[in-house]
């Protein structure tokens, strides 16, 4: 299994850059190919409900975080992400492909109406860090939030930093 990540860790490298860590069987990447997008707001989660494939209020202090699809009317996928449920109950992350940014907000914008949210496109700010094997081993107190990716669980943690922090 080890080898078998190590070569998917090294495909994705085009798009992430690998840095090391104290346990040799842990592999932390930067992904470059992800986007952030946070909705906040009284209505966050009911807007969420609405336009996604998963049911938003399975989401606890225990469960943080789900796979979700946005859909179009028509029912094909916009965009594949993870959905992520802060401290609070009415402040949501989204970890999506940045090929899908831009269309999934023009979408979620067109069906905001007269919803009390907000979008916010964290992505320039923020760089996700995904850790395979293993939590970080670092400080994490420099990480705003830490989730696992509900995909699989090989697939591990991720983290969210603020660029320019070590």
């Amino acid at each position: 299994l080890f080898k078998k990540m190590l070569k998917i860790a090294q495909k994705m490298s085009q798009n992430a850059e690998l840095f090391s860590s104290k346990s040799q069987h842990q592999i932390c990447t930067i992904l470059r190919n992800r986007g952030l997008i946070e909705i906040t707001g009284k209505d966050s989660a009911k807007f969420l409900q609405n336009l996604t494939t998963n049911d938003v209020s399975k989401l606890d202090s225990e469960i943080n975080s789900q796979s979700t699809a946005f859909v179009s009317p028509k029912g094909r996928i916009l965009s594949e992400a993870i959905l992520v449920r802060k401290n609070d109950e009415k402040s949501y992350l989204l970890d999506l492909p940045l090929t899908s940014k831009s269309e999934l907000v023009g979408h979620m914008k067109q069906y905001k109406l007269r919803s009390k949210i907000n979008l916010t496109d964290l992505s320039e700010n923020n760089r996700i860090v995904s850790v395979v094997n293993g939590f970080f081993e670092s400080n994490t107190e420099s990480f705003e939030l830490g989730y696992s990716d509900p995909r699989c669980r090989e697939l591990g943690m991720r983290y969210i930093k603020k660029n320019g922090q070590n």
